[in-house]
């Protein structure tokens, strides 16, 4: 008698992480894809999400927590595409953070 009730429980149980799962992939995968979109390429402060008086301790801190963020290796479970978008960021990133040092120094 409870034989079929667990069995049942258990098939909603993994549907449910399933599902759960599949959901945040799709929100995950989203934000990656507009990240892209969201980032102004022509400003490398906002890129950075630092302030143009920012000091280069804190330009350096945002380069690498952005860089953390979007790093290819970390996303690489997702998919290819995923992985693209990421390494095109990181592109960005380190782009931004080229630009902010020359205009520093």
């Amino acid at each position: 008698m409870f034989g079929g009730l667990i069995r049942l429980f258990v098939i909603i149980l993994v549907a449910w992480i399933v599902f759960d799962l599949f959901r945040k992939f799709r929100r995950g995968f989203r934000a990656l894809k507009n990240a892209k979109i969201k980032m102004d390429v022509g400003d490398p402060y906002k890129n950075l999400n630092v302030s143009k008086r920012a000091s280069l301790h804190e330009i350096k801190q945002a380069y690498k927590k952005a860089l953390s963020e979007y790093h290819p290796d970390k996303v690489a479970h997702l998919g290819d595409e995923i992985k693209r978008v990421s390494k095109m960021q990181t592109d960005l990133i380190i782009q931004s953070y080229q630009q902010i040092l020359k205009e520093k120094s």
